[in-house]
């Protein structure tokens, strides 16, 4: 049993490693090898929302009050080695941090509603993908991202709101993207 852990881990460990050279040794070079979620993607619904919903999702208090996350329904989100794109706001030299978590990390940080498995039971959304990313304490993992922006991001003030920044990768046409305890479903366009 342990040994089957511990041989999971290393796979996972591989794949980290991998991506990580990836990204940083080859990724601005002709024909690097891309990631999962490379590509464009188009922002189709506001996902989960708190349970603190008041008739919009300005639902937070502090630095989450300072937008709707309906007003990003329609943006188009695209990823690349070398920029990531909200929009029509294009930023330079995305350093990207690849994590394996369980689909209820989702929902951390608040009570959300719907549950976040229950919303994708109702849009239909096939999320039940182990292949690539195994399981952990019974649990299927999906690809956790986030992008870091150093030269934009300074002591915890942005430029720019940062929809797309933190996202999960539910299977290769959807995902949720998470931002200051919002939730919006993503899906892919090219």
């Amino acid at each position: 049993m342990a040994i089957s852990r511990m041989r999971r881990y290393a796979k996972v460990i591989a794949f980290l490693a991998i991506c990580t050279v990836g990204i940083s040794g080859c990724g601005r070079e002709r024909g690097a090898a891309e990631l999962p979620f490379f590509g464009t993607w188009y922002i189709e619904k506001v996902a989960v929302i708190s349970e603190m919903y008041t008739g919009t999702t300005k639902d937070g208090v502090a630095e989450e009050d300072l937008y709707d996350s309906e007003d990003f329904v329609g943006y188009e989100l695209e990823y690349t080695a070398d920029y990531f794109r909200i929009g029509e706001n294009t930023y330079t030299d995305p350093e990207y941090g690849l994590f394996f978590e369980d689909i209820f990390t989702v929902n951390d940080g608040g009570r959300f509603l719907p549950h976040v498995c229950d919303f994708m039971e109702e849009e239909g959304i096939d999320w039940h993908d182990d292949k690539y990313y195994g399981q952990r304490d019974g649990m299927e993992l999906h690809l956790l991202v986030y992008i870091d922006f150093e030269e934009t991001v300074f002591y915890e003030t942005y430029d720019f709101i940062p929809v797309g920044t933190r996202f999960t990768l539910l299977n290769e046409d959807t995902m949720l993207v998470e931002f200051w305890g919002k939730t919006l479903l993503a899906r892919r366009v090219a």
